[in-house]
């Protein structure tokens, strides 16, 4: 395998693994079907809504309408999450929140990064410094 080709291999390799790391810690819309934030504040009025499920990374919510067995994705306003907590108990309204561990975004995004300078700054060729003894 030549030099060019396994440059190419390992291209190949490190932008599927970030595109599967992207999967992992930024999931895609769900693909289901939409509800309002209006909507979503007059159901909770009429208290026609089983469970929901707060992402409070993507500030994205999952409502379970009664009588839907499909729940419908509603993205609420960054900050309001308190106060959707609020109005959710305050209506006896099954909750749960869903947060990812800060941990892996970090780890995911900056390792890879990280890992082709550290390869790339080992590939390049050294210069001797005009300091040392043996450039005289």
């Amino acid at each position: 395998m030549g030099r060019r080709s396994r440059w190419v291999l390992i291209t190949l390799g490190v932008l599927v693994f970030l595109f599967f790391a992207q999967r992992v810690v930024f999931p895609g819309e769900g693909g289901g079907e939409r509800l309002g934030f209006q909507a979503l504040l007059a159901e909770i009025e009429r208290r026609q809504i089983e469970r929901v499920t707060l992402d409070s990374w993507n500030d994205r919510a999952a409502v379970q309408l009664a009588g839907r067995p499909i729940p419908l994705d509603v993205d609420y306003p960054d900050g309001y999450e308190e106060r959707l907590v609020e109005s959710l108990l305050r209506a006896g309204i099954t909750l749960e929140i869903e947060e990812r561990p800060s941990a892996l975004e970090p780890l995911l995004y900056y390792l890879p990064f990280a890992a082709f300078w550290i390869w790339l700054a080992r590939r390049l060729p050294r210069r001797p410094s005009e300091k040392t003894p043996d450039s005289a």
